[in-house]
């Protein structure tokens, strides 16, 4: 009988243990899966501990986002189109251009309109300047755009930063004079 109690005991010790163990494993898959989340949440910042890097964080974001604003454009169209003959006989005799300034500050759409005849001359006076060897190849349009640009900005920066003065408009600090910011050629004929 002995051997019966024994065996009646071991029968209802069993389900217990397994419920037991059962217990156990759900509590120990629930410590896991709450320190797991616990420690993601933590190392996102969400929770404590972090909190000068999420300010940190939040600073970065904020001047990305002021990085991020996207200024209007306005363009001016430079017409007539600039025809001027090339000194030397080569290939082509002239070269004509068709060209358009851009600009993030309308004021300055102004200003090319009051001092267009001198623009155009100093273009003129550049193009005139130019061989046909010099401008066929990309490098050496890029290049005329260059100069035309900076002959431009010339002009227009003096102008600006007088009236600027004149109006007692301030710049902020590392704010420069608005000017000319790029110059497109839309038409390009060497014939």
């Amino acid at each position: 009988m002995a051997n019966d109690d024994e065996l009646e005991l071991d029968t209802k010790s069993a389900p217990k243990s397994g419920k037991g163990k059962m217990i156990i494993l759900m509590v120990l898959v629930m410590l896991v899966t709450t320190g797991v989340v616990v420690g993601v949440l933590y190392f996102m910042g969400v929770l404590g501990g972090n909190s000068s890097s999420s300010k940190d964080e939040t600073d970065e974001t904020v001047e990305e986002e002021k990085e991020l604003v996207v200024k209007k454009a306005f363009y001016f169209n430079m017409k007539p189109a600039y025809i001027v003959n090339f000194e030397e006989q080569s290939e082509a005799a002239y070269l004509q251009i068709e060209m358009q300034a851009m600009t993030y500050d309308n004021r300055v759409t102004d200003e090319m309109i009051t001092h267009m005849p001198v623009i155009r001359n100093n273009i003129l006076l550049i193009l005139s300047a130019q061989k046909f060897d010099d401008v066929r190849t990309r490098q050496g349009k890029e290049a005329l755009q260059g100069k035309v640009l900076a002959a431009v900005q010339e002009i227009i920066g003096e102008s600006m930063t007088a009236k600027l003065k004149e109006a007692g408009e301030e710049l902020a600090k590392g704010e420069s004079v608005p000017n000319v910011e790029q110059i497109y050629f839309t038409s390009f004929i060497m014939q």
